[in-house]
């Protein structure tokens, strides 16, 4: 009996990690800051140091930068460009594993993973897409 319920328990946090992919690859990310081009042709990401005026102001007087730069590898370079809030997850993870192939395995992860740093340094946003039905 009481395996019984292990195995039910299992059953329904595999079913509940599965509705969670097939959500997250419907949603619509959404670019908080416009990445900037660099010189090797890959993305730079220019986020404030502060976003109140007394910090913008402390940098000017000590003439430091007023941005931080975060530098994109090419991978998250073509992720992010297509982070328009027109493309869902999954139809960035299908036009990442037709660039980058083998590269890019296990792709849903990865891409995962990665959209999760940058939804926790609020660099995008995340809306659902309610004209990707249930087919």
């Amino acid at each position: 009996m009481v395996l019984h319920c292990v195995v039910v328990r299992l059953g329904r946090n595999e079913l509940n990690a599965d509705s969670e992919e097939r959500n997250f690859l419907d949603m619509v990310p959404s670019r908080v800051y416009e990445p900037v081009p660099t010189d090797d042709g890959l993305m730079r990401i220019d986020v404030p140091k502060f976003k109140n005026p007394i910090g913008l102001g402390f940098c000017r007087i000590l003439r430091l930068g007023e941005n931080i730069g975060i530098k994109l590898d090419e991978v998250g370079s073509f992720i992010y460009e297509r982070c328009d809030g027109g493309h869902t997850v999954g139809d960035i993870v299908s036009e990442a594993k037709r660039k980058f192939g083998d590269g890019i395995e296990p792709a849903v992860p990865r891409v995962q993973a990665f959209f999760r740093v940058l939804e926790l340094n609020k660099l995008i946003s995340f809306q659902s897409d309610d004209s990707h039905g249930p087919e």
